[in-house]
């Protein structure tokens, strides 16, 4: 795979991630809530390239409000309907492929 199709595929996920989170709680996060959840995701993804992990998480959370997948409302980030239906849409195709993500639990 290459480098570039792999970093595409990393940021999907990250932003699936995101979205997925985002949704499960309706009060909507903060930008520092979203910067950890993205960091947590790169750090097991790409543990070498943590240097520049502050400019891929602007990045990542610009280019999601951009897209309409989050908007900020009063200084908290929300899931919009495009982010939603685009959370469904994934859902379904992995379901089709027979992967999913799941989310990891401290709990033993």
């Amino acid at each position: 795979m290459s480098e570039t199709y792999e970093r595409f595929l990393g940021t999907s996920i990250v932003r699936y991630v995101v979205l997925k989170k985002l949704l499960k709680e309706n009060n909507g996060a903060k930008r520092s809530d979203i910067a950890k959840m993205i960091l947590r995701a790169i750090a097991v993804s790409y543990p070498e390239g943590l240097v520049s992990i502050s400019q891929w998480m602007d990045m990542i959370i610009k280019h999601m409000v951009k897209a309409e997948l989050i908007e900020k409302k009063e200084k908290r980030y929300y899931v919009t309907e495009k982010g939603a239906r685009l959370v469904e849409s994934l859902e379904k195709f992995m379901k089709a492929a027979g992967f999913s993500i799941k989310e990891k639990t401290n709990s033993p």
